[in-house]
């Protein structure tokens, strides 16, 4: 994949890597949740973990400033979840599990917070969490209701979205083809006017989907042909984006990251 890269592509993916903008993000949870570990770490797991594939053809001058990179033997990126400490799930992922697509969906669109809520309780993050754990493992399920589910909150919408990809690069999937139709499905029925800073996180996610999807080689040539049309209207189009912190405050960023994984989506499907 990256020998054939573009110039171009191969600058931005390097840019990206060096920035870690994730990677801040991540290590400034893991501070408030008491987890032993320093940003530098965390930025030096997340470089391997998003390079390994080609970590053997990176430039020995970007290496110098920021390797070495561990060895990785995937590329999943470290996240938080629900069960990092940080959010508590009105209800058990294992008992959302259990409920018909009606009922999930139903409490998954009208749960509420607490009107004061305390430290470590019961919140929506916690809810998104468990709802981006159950919906993927019963995807044949909650596909048909793709539409339904664009329009609950933005935060269990990114989760669920997160969720369909992190399932795919993990091969948890019996229908990884339907995974990555469903995430364009839920995508493109989101109101980006609604939470302009969810779209972002979620053209991000769709990117990294398409991307697994080519590696995996299971899309047809309609859905390849639907998955490029997506990726060029998200190179293009994609609204100002900007980044969730630990307190949940909107932080500014730049278009680098749904760029880059849009390429890098682009250029597998190229191989």
């Amino acid at each position: 994949m990256w020998p054939r890269a573009s110039r171009e592509a191969r600058a931005a993916l390097l840019r990206y890597a060096a920035d870690a903008v994730e990677a801040e993000t991540i290590a400034e949870r893991m501070a408030a949740a008491g987890m032993d570990a320093t940003p530098d770490q965390v930025r030096r797991d997340w470089r391997g973990r998003l390079l390994h594939r080609i970590a053997e053809d990176l430039p020995k001058t970007w290496l110098r400033r920021y390797g070495p990179l561990p060895r990785v033997e995937d590329d999943r990126m470290p996240e938080m979840t629900a069960g990092w400490g940080l959010d508590e799930s009105p209800i058990e992922a294992s008992a959302l599990a259990d409920l018909p697509p009606d009922d999930a969906l139903s409490l998954l669109a009208t749960w509420s917070e607490p009107d004061q809520p305390r430290l470590g309780g019961r919140t929506l993050a916690g809810l998104a969490g468990a709802a981006g754990e159950v919906i993927p493992a019963r995807l044949a399920e909650f596909a048909p209701r793709a539409a339904e589910i664009a329009e609950l909150r933005p935060p269990i919408v990114g989760a669920i979205a997160s969720g369909v990809e992190r399932a795919l690069r993990e091969g948890r999937l019996e229908n990884p083809a339907a995974g990555v139709a469903f995430v364009l499905d839920v995508i493109e029925r989101f109101d980006p006017d609604i939470a302009v800073d969810w779209y972002r996180e979620l053209l991000s996610d769709a990117a990294g989907s398409i991307e697994v999807g080519a590696h995996k080689e299971v899309l047809d040539e309609a859905a390849m042909g639907r998955a490029l049309n997506f990726l060029r209207a998200a190179l293009t189009g994609a609204p100002s984006p900007c980044r969730w912190g630990p307190t949940r405050r909107c932080i500014p960023g730049d278009r680098r990251t749904i760029a880059t994984r849009a390429r890098r989506s682009t250029a597998s499907m190229s191989t």
